[in-house]
Formats: structure tokens, C-alpha cells, sequence
């Protein structure tokens, strides 16, 4: 894939340009600001095209694959997408080359965090005293997890680690309080093995509320990963798990929201 991409970049360049390669999956393209974003439209559209060539067509139907078997905790691994960060001396001026690495980093992660292959351009900014408002982290967690003792044990545990906690105790309940309380992070399990009402709430909350931000811990004792993460769950977690596990994951999730 890599050097399809590879090749794929070549072609988009003259001989005046400069590519150079930083990291096995890193390139930086040197060349005229008029170009600049041609060449990352161009970049975007042809490797999308031929990535679908790397998957197998249910891969490719689902929108993510799989790196485990059903007895791990995983969450989705998306398809390869590429992320192009663009800078330039017409919308910043540079007076050393920390400031150009700063800008292409910042700039490239800004491209990462759209779905999809994307580019991001770094435009001139306005800027004034109080210009820029401190987000505060989210850290609400809301469990729905029938079995008393656990459900316990999670909220304990959550609360010990500074997490502010709501407990529900019907799958109902969860809709009476999500949009109020805007948990970070759902626990949210799969009921019992022949109703699976967990699935049909999952499916409502990542497809009916649109702005629900929530990433789903789907747990469940029906080791079925793609019916899980087909239902919209972030990550699927098969009982029994280790508090560990719950709150590693927990703790990504909220490193990558903030």
C-alpha cells in the first residue's frame, strides 16, 4: 500500500518539487504554493480510490476490519486513509524552521482527526485578547449494567479515579438522561443472550442522535464482534473483562476526545 502511494505521489510532482520521506508512513512535499492544494486534492481522491484494491469487499461494505478474534476487546479499526497537512509563507510568516515543523504537525493533526482521507490548509488567522476559550474535559460516564455487583465495582471504581458517575437501571433511562448529562463514555451492555436489548439502544444512540459525541463500550457474554460494532459500538469488551482493561480504554477515549 505504501508504495502504491508512494508511486501515486511521484506522479503528482514535477521535477522543480521535492519529496522526501521523514517515517515509514510519512512524506513531506516541498513545492509552489499555487500547487499546493491541487496536489493534496489530487493525493486525497486517488488514494481512496485504489485502497478499496488492499480489503476484501466485506471490509470494504462494513467501512472497518478486524485485527482479533471475539475473545478480545477491540475497537474498530478503520480502513487506511491518508492525512495531508499543507502550510505556507503566504499565510504565516516563518522566522525559523521550529516554527515551520510546529505549524506542519499541528496542521496535519487537525487533516487526522476527519474521517476519511482529507487535507487541512493552514489559513491567516485573526486573532484578539480572549480570542481562544479553554475546553473543559469531559469526564461523565454513564453505566447501564444489570448485574448489581458490577455495576457497583464500576462505579466505585470510576468515582475513585475522578470520573463523575450516573448509574442507570432500565435501558429506557438511558434516553431520559443523555442529553442532559452528555457522557463522555456509555457502558453499555448487551442484556441477556436472547433479547440482546443492549444492540437495539446502541443503534439508537450512534444512528437516531446525531450529536451524541459518547464513544459506546459495548460488554457482552455473546462473543460476536461484528454484530456488536455493526450496531455503532466503539469498542467491543467480551465478558469477563479486568476493571484494568475497562479503564485503559476508558482513558483513550478520553485522550483522544481532548
Amino acid at each position: 500500500m505504501l508504495q502504491t502511494y508512494s508511486a501515486i505521489i511521484k506522479s503528482s510532482l514535477e521535477p522543480s518539487d521535492y519529496l522526501g520521506q521523514i517515517s515509514n508512513e510519512d512524506f513531506v512535499i516541498i513545492t509552489d504554493n499555487e500547487k499546493a492544494e491541487k496536489i493534496a486534492n489530487y493525493l486525497t481522491y486517488a488514494f481512496d480510490t485504489v485502497v478499496s484494491k488492499f480489503y476484501s469487499q466485506a471490509d470494504i461494505k462494513r467501512g472497518f476490519t478486524f485485527m482479533h478474534g471475539d475473545d478480545e476487546a477491540e475497537d474498530k479499526v478503520n480502513l487506511v486513509s491518508t492525512s495531508i497537512g499543507v502550510i505556507s509563507k503566504n499565510s504565516k510568516k516563518y522566522t525559523d524552521l521550529k516554527q515551520v515543523v510546529s505549524s506542519l504537525i499541528s496542521t496535519h493533526k487537525l487533516a487526522k482527526y476527519k474521517t476519511g482521507s482529507a487535507y487541512v490548509i493552514e489559513r491567516p488567522k485573526i486573532s484578539a485578547d480572549n480570542a481562544v476559550e479553554k475546553i473543559e474535559e469531559n469526564r461523565n460516564i454513564l453505566i447501564a449494567e444489570p448485574d448489581e455487583a458490577l455495576s457497583i465495582l464500576l462505579e466505585a471504581t470510576a468515582r475513585l479515579q475522578g470520573y463523575v458517575v450516573k448509574v442507570v437501571s432500565t435501558y429506557d433511562e438511558i434516553f431520559d438522561y443523555i442529553q442532559e448529562f452528555n457522557p463522555s463514555v456509555i457502558i453499555l451492555d448487551a442484556g441477556n443472550s436472547e433479547e440482546l436489548q443492549g444492540l437495539e439502544v446502541c443503534r439508537k444512540l450512534k444512528f437516531e442522535y446525531q450529536n451524541l459525541k459518547s464513544n459506546i463500550i459495548f460488554t457482552t457474554t455473546v462473543h460476536d464482534k461484528e454484530m456488536v460494532l455493526n450496531a455503532g459500538a466503539d469498542l467491543y469488551l467480551p465478558k469477563p473483562y479486568e476493571l484494568s482493561v475497562m479503564f485503559g480504554w476508558i482513558k483513550k477515549f478520553n485522550d483522544n476526545l481532548f
